[in-house]
């Protein structure tokens, strides 16, 4: 908790220190839309032992702010949904296989360096940049294949994620109960791509990011399977990805400019 607080600490003293120069910087806004490619490390030296993971494919969507802050650097920010994918299988039980799906709120920030180049007649721009990301775990649920399962006909079977202790009676069968659960989630992340303007004022981003998650799932080791002996799903454990990202954004700047000329030359028409 302490850890978390000097984070957010550090990260608004740093948007407070540019303030100033961000309420009348160049402001590009727009969608953006990307695939990645995540998995989970494990912490637990026993669970490596006896588990394994493997990636799997997510998705993310949202909006993006790129607030210039000198010639050359830029303050990226992001809001974004996320759906995430993360794969558990067993080394003793072969049928063992958990695949997890979980929905996030992601703020990632990153501070960014820019760099003209051109090939031929084409003029585009490349950049690199780090900085950190802020996860809010949303909810998510939990299909389950093990051996036990299958003794009783019941696999594969889904489990709802519920963020609570599992009560000590009146459990729900349908549910996976992770207790203490980290849901706002800290990381950090690096990226680089290139930008492509095909006319002033509006550009096309196409970026590369590796996230890497600082938080545990939980502060609890495990989340459990009501009326299962065999398997609990490790919880400290972290995120990582890589990530492809396709942004359109338009200046605000050329977009209130271009709107002012057109109100003057509607009032000469007049």
């Amino acid at each position: 908790m302490c850890c978390s607080r000097i984070f957010f600490g550090i990260i608004f003293t740093l948007l407070m220190g540019i303030g100033c120069r961000l309420a009348e910087a160049q402001i590009l806004v727009g969608p953006k839309v990307g695939v990645q490619y995540g998995w989970i490390g494990l912490d637990n030296d026993v669970d490596k032992s006896f588990l394994n993971t493997s990636p799997a494919i997510g998705m993310h969507a949202g909006g993006v702010a790129i607030f210039r802050v000198r010639e050359r650097f830029y303050l990226h920010t992001e809001l974004l949904y996320e759906f995430r994918q993360q794969v558990i299988t067993g080394e003793l039980d072969e049928l063992l296989r958990s695949n997890t799906t979980a929905h996030y709120i992601q703020l990632p920030i990153s501070f960014k360096i820019n760099f003209k180049s051109s090939i031929s007649n084409l003029k585009y721009q490349w950049f690199a940049g780090a900085g950190p990301n802020l996860n809010y775990w949303i909810g998510g649920s939990t299909k389950l294949e093990s051996s036990e399962l299958d003794e009783i006909d019941q696999s594969p079977s889904r489990y709802k994620i519920a963020f609570k202790a599992i009560p000590d009676e009146n459990t729900d069968p349908e549910k996976l109960y992770i207790e203490d659960a980290n849901r706002m989630q800290l990381g950090v992340n690096a990226v680089g791509g290139l930008m492509f303007e095909p006319q002033t004022g509006t550009a096309f981003i196409v970026d590369i990011r590796f996230d890497y998650g600082h938080s545990f799932f939980a502060r609890k080791d495990y989340g459990y399977f009501p009326g299962l002996l065999d398997y609990s799903e490790p919880t400290r454990a972290r995120y990582m990805a890589i990530k492809l990202g396709l942004t359109y954004v338009f200046d605000t700047k050329v977009s209130e400019s271009r709107k002012g000329k057109s109100t003057v030359k509607d009032r000469k028409r007049k």
